[in-house]
């Protein structure tokens, strides 16, 4: 169980910071950057957090 705790905390990190980033990257282009960064942080924190949830505790391998 703590390797499935260590490995889920590495995933959620992640992917959090890489979808923050894209979803930033994505705003840079408008120029509306600062004013979506917090809708942006949590749908980073959102997918970040329960993607890595269904791939290490939801699966049906025992590994």
């Amino acid at each position: 169980m703590k390797d499935k705790l260590i490995r889920f905390a590495i995933y959620a990190v992640i992917m959090t910071g890489l979808l923050f980033l894209a979803l930033m990257l994505l705003d840079l282009r408008e120029g509306s950057f600062r004013e979506k960064a917090p809708a942006n942080l949590i749908i980073s924190v959102i997918v970040g957090v329960l993607t890595p949830a269904l791939l290490v505790f939801f699966r049906k391998s025992d590994r």
